[in-house]
């Protein structure tokens, strides 16, 4: 007996120091898709049926017009965040209510918000494509903590723990910063025109073998390219995505829970295997303008054109249903629950 209150007691002990493993409803076969527009609308999309609910949502809710273009949305615990470049704003929306629960406004320093970066539930970084700092910003205050300096023309941000990582277009430099002190520790030499930088989520592994996935727009002699790079700036699996030199414009990625990434171009999808790097296939020989993986259903969400978004298969790109939009897509989430 003695022994078996023990065992339940370490098991306790065991289950109360485990990370926190997101559960996603999988039963539930409704949901929302929301698509921004140039005009700073956001469309609620009913899902399974496709139906666009409501043409300008964030008005109903919050009784106000944006009044500029959302480029890129981004979910991070309760909240999503909005990128709105022309305004020099980010707002933050509860993700549940789609209230407005604060903004980042850099107007003054005119500094244009491309990427957001989240550190851990307090903190986050905000990149500048057109200057060569990175704002450390509270989550809770929704203040500007400091300024950091980085390399130049910071595009796109990824974080590893306590280690951010930016994408700097100007230089063709990864900046590696410890977010501990905010000052730069490393730098890595990347192919021209670093575009994209995800975080490969490889939560299993030990923080030194962690990966992102490195999606380079290289020049005119230069193709594209993709590359596993671990967290000390070595660079693996590297293949172009092209069909010629200068041919193609990663626009997105995605990576789905089996470890395929997805990357949008303007001319095609390419699937890129991460557990065994090889030359990325083009699996789509069609545009796409964004792409976005629904963890909870498995699914990715594509915009095709301007106006069409397609629900597909994350295997094969089967479509499963599709979406018309009223309005030209400017970006697009949905809500993991």
């Amino acid at each position: 007996m003695t022994k078996q209150i023990i065992y339940c007691l370490c098991m306790l002990f065991l289950s109360a120091c485990a990370k926190d493993i997101p559960v996603y409803n999988t039963t539930d076969q409704t949901y929302s898709i929301f698509l921004s527009d140039s005009s700073g609308k956001i469309a609620r999309v009913t899902m399974p049926d496709a139906r666009i609910a409501d043409n300008n949502y964030y008005f109903t809710v919050n009784n106000e017009n944006i009044n500029g273009a959302v480029t890129w949305m981004k979910e991070f615990r309760d909240n999503i965040y909005l990128g709105i470049p022309s305004q020099y704003r980010v707002i933050v929306i509860n993700k549940y209510s789609f209230k407005k629960v604060g903004q980042f406004d850099f107007s003054i320093s005119q500094r244009i918000p491309s990427d957001i970066a989240f550190v851990n539930a307090t903190n986050a970084y905000i990149a500048h494509e057109n200057d060569s700092t990175i704002s450390l910003v509270d989550l809770y205050s929704f203040n500007v903590a400091r300024n950091v300096p980085c390399g130049k023309n910071p595009v796109a941000l990824a974080a590893i723990e306590q280690q951010v990582f930016v994408a700097c277009q100007g230089d063709n430099t990864i900046r590696r910063i410890d977010a501990r002190t905010n000052t730069i520790v490393a730098t890595y030499s990347t192919a021209p025109v670093p575009t994209l930088l995800t975080n490969i989520q490889d939560d299993n592994l030990v923080s030194d073998k962690r990966r992102l996935l490195l999606v380079c727009k290289g020049n005119e002699s230069e193709s594209a390219s993709v590359s596993l790079m671990d967290i000390n700036g070595a660079m693996t699996g590297t293949y172009t995505i092209a069909l010629a030199a200068g041919k193609e414009l990663p626009r997105a990625t995605a990576i789905t829970k089996t470890d395929f990434a997805f990357i949008a171009t303007q001319t095609s999808v390419w699937r890129y295997d991460i557990r065994k790097p090889e030359a990325p296939r083009r699996l789509s020989p069609s545009a796409a303008q964004d792409i976005y993986y629904n963890i909870r259903r498995n699914e990715l969400i594509v915009q095709r054109t301007p106006n069409l978004v397609q629900i597909a298969q994350s295997n094969d790109m089967k479509v499963i249903s599709s979406i018309n939009a009223t309005s030209p897509v400017q970006a697009l989430i949905e809500i993991n629950d």
